[in-house]
């Protein structure tokens, strides 16, 4: 790409990200991006210019019209303010020209402000035009968010008498809008996503990620939980990355391959209740309708580390669907940045996101977008289990690794997902979610919350999971459907899958240890003394409980009551 292409790219892509912010304020924001030849530079700019190459950014109408104020970019990163007026036989576009010129002539007149600086200005035969050089910020995109911030309310303002169908001809509509998008190099139609429930019915890997070969099948479709136990480095990771390849493709977003050319992977999955098939195997232009390209989210174990702010359209192309479970450096989606967007235009998206980590994490009071220096600052408020708060507000970094665990990746999710599927409320997103290691960082009390938060506040997403912890089972709500899967590994086998039928909902957590779903008998404390017993209740009350009827009981029991109870078991 040359120079001129790449600000292209990133203007078109920033604009496009405008443009969605607007909509979702309910507001309209039309834009083309043109390229003329070098005979399209103003004679009165090629100083400036010279025969670098150009684009045209206009916000209000056609060449063949009055244009009112528009933007010149050059290959180097200047941006210009162009403003040209023509008097007109109509009264009312008149008096809206003259006071453009006022505007511009009062406003940028020679090197009176130091953001903008006076290039031209003439008037010839009722003609007028005017040039101003933006200067600041240094970079382009914040040049022409100065212009869309802090110049055009102020032109929209003036322009506003004549924004009516009368004079309709001067501006933009949707219709021109869409067929600009048709020639736009840099745009990509989205895909909206038709609704459907998803879930996996089958899985059959042949040597990929040290699977030899294995056959996961008739899944069932009520099954919103499969959780994968086993032991470390026996494979489960690689069942998640087959389980996401093979719902995926061959290839991620930014070409890395996933399925070796000498493996197979193929799945098959429920849609609404049909059968879909696709495998490693499948041609392209056949397996494209079949992948999850915009229901399919995926987590490694390193859940830590977020992106900073991006667009929609660098989501697919710097941070894959698949990437994060494939790559131990891998980051995630900054759901603070999605927190801001819809702090100022989507306000019931915002609080359905904030209540979202409030219940997840009870011990957050409130999560609070403070403004400093214009700038929007997330704070997060924690409480004591007396509701009373714990600090004014913490800053992400300064979270606990836990907090920041499930923040991250479930605001990932949310980021991700619903910048791919049309949907007002979070509950609405829908697909198939891969975590690796779901109790990662997280206090048992988490690990149990997390699954029966997850399961009611987004009916329409299937989970997929691996775990050491038995905890994250106790959560899983009785009628979401749970199918339990063992990994083990051998020299000789490979990773091998095994379908459990354990029922753990009647189960304590030593129980679940020791079942086949963990396989770990070794529940004595090394530390146990000799001398003293195991004690099997269930829980510390009933440990504390016993231990204070003992207490109890010795105190009463004196050597003579002892020597009389005695004798009374032996005449029994």
């Amino acid at each position: 790409m040359t120079a001129i292409d790449v600000i292209h790219k990133k203007v078109f892509d920033h604009l496009l990200e405008r443009r969605h912010k607007a909509k979702e304020q309910g507001e309209d924001f039309f834009f083309t991006i043109e390229v003329p030849n070098r005979y399209g530079v103003p004679y009165y700019l090629e100083d400036e210019i010279g025969d670098k190459a150009i684009l045209n950014v206009l916000f209000y109408g056609k060449w063949a019209h009055s244009l009112f104020a528009y933007l010149i970019v050059n290959e180097f990163g200047k941006v210009f303010l162009m403003g040209e007026f023509e008097e007109h036989y109509k009264i009312e576009v008149s008096e809206v020209s003259s006071q453009l010129q006022r505007y511009f002539s009062n406003n940028f007149d020679y090197d009176n402000d130091r953001k903008v600086r006076h290039v031209h200005g003439q008037s010839v035969m009722g003609s007028f035009n005017y040039v101003r050089e933006i200067l600041q910020p240094a970079e382009v995109i914040g040049k022409i968010d100065y212009f869309l911030n802090e110049l055009k309310p102020d032109i929209d303002a003036l322009i506003k008498p004549i924004k009516t169908d009368e004079f309709s001809y001067f501006f933009f509509d949707q219709n021109q809008f869409e067929e600009y998008l048709k020639t736009e190099p840099y745009y990509n139609a989205p895909v909206i996503t038709a609704k459907r429930n998803l879930r996996l019915k089958a899985l059959r890997v042949q040597d990929f990620r040290g699977i030899k070969q294995t056959v996961i099948d008739n899944l069932p479709e009520s099954a919103r939980w499969i959780v994968l136990t086993g032991e470390n480095g026996y494979g489960k990771t690689s069942v998640l990355q087959a389980i996401a390849a093979g719902l995926y493709g061959n290839y991620d977003e930014s070409g890395q391959r996933l399925v070796p050319e000498a493996a197979f992977v193929g799945v098959e999955y429920y849609a609404n209740g049909k059968v879909v098939e696709t495998n490693s195997r499948t041609p392209r232009h056949e397996s494209a309708s079949r992948k999850l390209s915009n229901e399919l989210a995926t987590y490694g174990s390193a859940r830590l580390q977020v992106s900073a702010s991006v667009t929609r359209s660098m989501i697919e192309e710097r941070l894959p669907t698949t990437y994060h479970l494939f790559n131990s450096d891998g980051l995630l989606l900054n759901v603070e940045q999605l927190l801001k967007d819809t702090y100022r235009f989507n306000e019931r998206f915002h609080q359905q996101l904030i209540n979202l980590f409030k219940t997840l994490i009870p011990q957050l009071t409130d999560i609070r977008i403070d403004v400093i220096d214009e700038l929007p600052d997330i704070r997060y408020v924690e409480q004591d289990k007396t509701g009373t708060p714990l600090s004014d507000g913490l800053s992400f970094s300064q979270l606990a690794a836990g907090f920041r665990s499930i923040i991250a990746m479930i605001g990932d999710m949310v980021y991700r997902l619903s910048t791919k599927q049309k949907v007002e409320n979070v509950s609405d997103l829908q697909g198939i979610v891969l975590i690796d290691e779901l109790e990662l960082h997280l206090h048992p009390t988490y690990q149990k919350l997390l699954p029966e938060v997850l399961t009611r506040q987004f009916p329409h997403l299937q989970f997929i999971v691996s775990t050491h912890s038995p905890i994250p089972l106790l959560g899983i709500p009785k009628d979401a459907g749970v199918v339990l899967l063992h990994v083990s590994r051998s020299e000789e086998t490979g990773i091998v899958v095994e379908r459990l039928d354990v029922d753990f909902s009647v189960l304590t957590p030593n129980a679940i240890l020791s079942s086949p779903i963990f396989g770990f008998n070794d529940l004595i404390p090394e530390s146990k003394p000799d001398d003293r017993m195991i004690q099997p209740e269930d829980t510390y009350a009933e440990v504390e409980a016993g231990r204070e009827l003992r207490q109890t009981i010795n105190q009463f029991l004196s050597p003579e009551r002892e020597a009389e109870l005695l004798e009374l078991i032996r005449e029994k």
